[in-house]
């Protein structure tokens, strides 16, 4: 059998659940375009979660675990579709299934990149500060390698490092170890909280995603700070759409379940906020709707903005797909 190399940050069966006749209307960001297509054709790049070790060998075990917690997790969000009562173990499924789609995605990897990024160069501008201290840091440099340095390079290095005008990003692999140690952890908090399952009351409504499914609202009268908010902050509402059907109102720990049937201004209130909080992608079951949302919201006129700030320094403009070498209407 053929190694997969189509590999969905958002699962086909996932965007399934948003077409209609089998077609799902994509607003892509970056490009300024709508487009219909398929989901096959959705929000994919090519080995995306292959480990590649130093002769180029690609491991494809995680895109093996990502495909057994959307096996797991398909069935449950279709009786959540339906209305059904959940048992703790399609819980788990479920919640793990969530955990992974908020580190599963391309924005996971800038906000990776962006602490990496923003850290190292702030720590660089501490140890290449002037050039006594860049001497120190070389002098150790040169212990280690037994390549000595000249005073031309150590102040060049001090002149690099206080121009600023670089980049540190991290091997894909080190995204990947991120993604697989944060995924379960996310599960584990998410399988805590209230779970609302909420429906459109009217027939005519349905809910959309984008390539950030989980949005992420802070609690209220925040007021912003130092440390931020996150998933597990006291009030903080987590949005994740699971179809056009059904979208999980994430809150507090309390282990609360019920379904809730939302009427028509209350689910364009959340895919109004989802399509805020998109990457790249915001997808629906039809144009009109997706670029009535991409409208009111105008995030086809803005881009998106970071989640993580660093020693002062926001994310840098993440690449688009192409330039990162993973169109997502990569073929085979």
């Amino acid at each position: 059998m053929n190694a997969p190399k189509r590999h969905h940050y958002l699962p086909a069966f996932y965007l399934d659940g948003f077409c209609r006749d089998g077609v799902l209307c994509v607003f892509d960001r970056e490009r300024h375009e709508y487009r219909v297509q398929q989901p096959r054709d959705t929000a994919v790049r090519r080995y995306y979660y292959a480990i590649v070790d130093a002769e180029g060998n690609r491991n494809l075990e995680i895109e093996g675990i990502l495909s057994e917690l959307e096996s797991a997790a398909k069935p449950v969000i279709e009786k959540l579709d339906n209305g059904g009562t959940l048992t703790a173990e399609e819980r788990n499924a479920l919640a793990h299934f969530i955990g992974f789609l908020f580190v599963r995605v391309p924005e996971f990897e800038d906000r990776v990149n962006a602490i990496y990024d923003g850290t190292l160069r702030a720590m660089s501008r501490l140890s290449f500060a002037n050039e006594e201290r860049a001497k120190r840091e070389m002098e150790r440099y040169a212990a280690d390698t037994g390549k000595q340095v000249t005073e031309a390079e150590i102040k060049g290095m001090v002149d690099f490092v206080q121009a600023d005008d670089y980049r540190i990003e991290v091997h894909r692999n080190q995204v990947l170890r991120h993604m697989v140690q944060q995924g379960p952890k996310m599960a584990h908090i998410f399988r805590q909280m209230d779970w609302l399952v909420l429906h459109p009351s009217d027939p005519k409504t349905s809910f959309v995603t984008t390539d950030k499914p989980i949005c992420l609202l802070p609690p209220p009268g925040y007021k912003p700070n130092f440390y931020g908010f996150g998933i597990g902050t006291q009030g903080a509402v987590k949005f994740v759409p699971l179809s056009q059907k059904s979208c999980l109102l994430i809150q507090d720990k309390r282990d609360v379940f019920r379904h809730l049937d939302f009427p028509r201004d209350y689910v364009r209130g959340i895919n109004l906020n989802v399509t805020k909080h998109c990457q790249q992608y915001v997808i629906g079951r039809d144009e009109p709707l997706v670029r009535n949302l991409v409208a009111t919201t105008n995030v086809d006129k803005t881009e998106a903005q970071p989640t993580v700030i660093v020693d002062g320094l926001g994310a840098r403009k993440p690449k688009t797909a192409q330039s990162k070498g993973g169109n997502d209407n990569a073929g085979d």
